[in-house]
C-alpha cells in the first residue's frame, strides 16, 4: 500500500505545480502578464469542465487503460509549452497549449480515492479518505514551493521540464502498481454519476461552499493590506492550510459513529462559525482565528464527501463522481473570486465576506434540507459498501 500511495503522490504533485509554473514561464517568454493569465485561465477552465469526461474514461478503462494515456498526453502538452516559446506567434499558442494541458490533466486524486475502497476494509475507509485529503493538501503546498525553488535555482523553464517528466513518470509508476488493477470498472451501460440525486445535492452544496472559499482568495490579501502588510496574506493562507491538515489528521484518527451525511452537515455548520469570525475580524490575529476554524473543517468535510459517495454514487462511477465534485468546487471558487473582487471595490471587504458567509450558509442548508439523498443519516452497526454504487467493492462494480 505505501508504494501505491507514493506513486499517486508523485503523479499528482506536478498538477499542483502547473498554475504557478505556467504563469511565470509564459510571462517571462511572452513579456505579457495578460497572456500568462489567459493561459492559466484556459488550463483551469478545460481542466474543470472536462473533468467528468476524463473521470468516466478512467472508470471505463481503469488506471492503466485510462489514466496512464491521459498522463502521457498531459506530459506532452506540458512539454509543448517549451516548444511554443520559440514560435513567431507564440502568444495564442501558449493559450491553446495550456488549454490542451488542462483538458488532458489526469484525475489522479479521483482515481486514488476510488482505489481506497478496494484497498482497505469498510471500517478503515474514513481514515483512508482523511489521509487522501491530507495528501492533497500536502501536494497543494509542496507544488508551488518546488516551483519557486526550481525557478530561483535554475530558470523559469525548469518547473515545466520537471512537471512534464514527473507527470509521465508518476503516471507510469502509479499504473504499474499491482493495486492499480483493483480499481472498480464501469459496467457498459452504467448511469452518469450526476443522475443520482445525492451526487447533485453534493455538487450544489460544494459549489456554494467553494464560492465562500473563492471569496477568501481575494478578501484575505485585501484584508492584509488594510490591517497589516501585504506579506501577511501569505501567512494567513498558510494558517488556513495548516488547520486543514490538522483537521484531516484529527478526522482520520477517530472512529466515527455518525453517518457520513451528518459529518458533512456538521463540518459545514462549523465552517459557518469560522466564516462568521472572519466577517467580524478587526485585526490579523482575529482573522487568523476565523481561518483556523474554517480551515479545520475543510479536510473533514471532503473526507465525509468521499464516504457519502460510497453510498450514493451510481455503479461504476467511482472516479467520475469525484470529478464532478472537482468541477463544482473549481467553478464555485472561480465565481467566488470574481464576485469578491467586484463587491470589495463597491462595498468593501466586509460586504464580500458577507457574500461568502451567505454562500456557506446556503451550502449547509441544502445539505440539511436534502440530507435524505446523502445516504443513511443514522448508522446502525458496521458500515459496508453499497452494492449499487460500484464504489465499495470490486466485484460489485466489475461483473466480468
Amino acid at each position: 500500500m505505501p508504494a501505491v500511495v507514493a506513486a499517486s503522490f508523485a503523479a499528482r504533485l506536478p498538477l499542483s505545480m502547473m498554475g504557478l509554473a505556467t504563469i511565470l514561464f509564459v510571462q517571462a517568454r511572452s513579456g505579457s502578464i495578460a497572456v500568462a493569465g489567459f493561459s492559466v485561465a484556459a488550463f483551469s477552465l478545460t481542466a474543470a469542465l472536462l473533468a467528468p469526461v476524463r473521470g468516466r474514461l478512467v472508470d471505463r478503462r481503469g488506471i492503466r487503460g485510462g489514466l496512464l494515456p491521459l498522463s502521457l498526453a498531459h506530459a506532452g502538452a506540458t512539454a509543448a509549452l517549451l516548444a511554443v516559446a520559440g514560435m513567431p506567434a507564440a502568444d495564442p499558442m501558449f493559450v491553446a497549449v495550456a488549454a490542451l494541458g488542462g483538458a488532458t490533466a489526469p484525475p489522479v486524486n479521483a482515481a486514488m480515492r476510488a482505489l481506497w475502497s478496494s484497498l482497505v476494509e469498510p471500517e478503515r475507509r474514513d481514515s483512508a479518505y482523511a489521509l487522501e485529503t491530507v495528501l492533497q493538501e500536502v501536494a497543494f503546498l509542496a507544488g508551488p514551493l518546488v516551483t519557486g525553488l526550481l525557478i530561483s535555482l535554475v530558470s523559469t523553464s525548469a518547473p515545466i521540464v520537471v512537471a512534464a517528466c514527473l507527470t509521465a513518470l508518476g503516471g507510469a509508476l502509479f499504473a504499474a502498481q499491482p493495486a492499480a488493477a483493483k480499481l472498480p470498472r464501469e459496467a457498459r451501460r452504467s448511469r452518469l454519476a450526476i443522475h443520482h440525486p445525492g451526487v447533485r445535492v453534493l455538487i450544489a452544496s460544494l459549489a456554494l461552499g467553494a464560492v465562500a472559499a473563492g471569496v477568501l482568495e481575494v478578501a484575505i490579501p485585501a484584508f492584509s493590506q488594510r490591517h497589516g502588510t501585504a506579506a501577511s496574506a501569505g501567512l494567513l493562507i498558510s494558517v488556513m492550510s495548516a488547520a486543514s491538515l490538522v483537521g484531516g489528521v484529527w478526522y482520520g484518527a477517530r472512529r466515527w459513529h455518525l453517518s457520513p451525511a451528518m459529518r458533512f452537515i456538521g463540518a459545514s455548520a462549523v465552517a459557518i462559525v469560522g466564516y462568521g469570525i472572519t466577517l467580524l475580524a478587526a485585526s490579523t490575529v482575529q482573522m487568523a482565528a476565523g481561518l483556523v476554524v474554517f480551515g479545520f473543517t475543510l479536510s473533514p468535510l471532503l473526507a465525509a464527501v468521499y464516504s457519502i459517495l460510497d453510498e450514493v454514487a451510481p455503479r461504476g462511477s467511482a472516479v467520475e463522481s469525484v470529478t464532478w465534485i472537482t468541477t463544482a468546487s473549481a467553478g464555485g471558487a472561480a465565481l467566488g473570486a470574481f464576485l469578491s473582487g467586484i463587491v470589495i471595490d463597491r462595498g468593501g471587504i466586509g460586504s464580500a465576506l458577507g457574500v461568502g458567509l451567505a454562500a456557506m450558509a446556503m451550502a449547509t442548508a441544502i445539505a440539511v434540507l436534502w440530507r435524505g439523498h446523502l445516504g443513511a443519516t443514522v448508522r446502525t452497526g458496521k458500515a459496508g459498501p453499497n452494492p449499487a454504487s460500484g464504489v465499495g467493492s470490486v466485484s460489485a462494480a466489475n461483473p466480468s
